[in-house]
């Protein structure tokens, strides 16, 4: 897992950072930690889990879920235990 700390942000989409100087990153599957309007910083989370979890609870809420879709996040959950063992 990453966590990213973003300074200077004026803009975000899409996790498509871009600083005042324009310089921009994206960051995939990732999950806004923290944001600071005052201090224009942004933290995310980084993980290959993120986005298919997301994906999986986004398809729960619209009822549009289907075995496949909780099978591919069990699959990478399985692959993270295994990291552990």
């Amino acid at each position: 897992m990453e966590f990213y700390h973003w300074s200077d942000a004026i803009y975000l989409t899409q996790l498509f950072l871009k600083d005042i100087l324009g310089v921009s990153e994206k960051a995939d599957s990732a999950l806004i930690y923290d944001v600071d309007t005052l201090d224009q910083t942004c933290s995310l989370i980084q993980h290959p889990l993120v986005n298919p979890f997301l994906t999986l609870i986004k398809k729960i809420t619209q009822n549009q879920v289907e075995e496949s879709d909780i099978e591919a996040l069990q699959e990478r959950l399985e692959e993270l235990k295994k990291d552990f063992e």
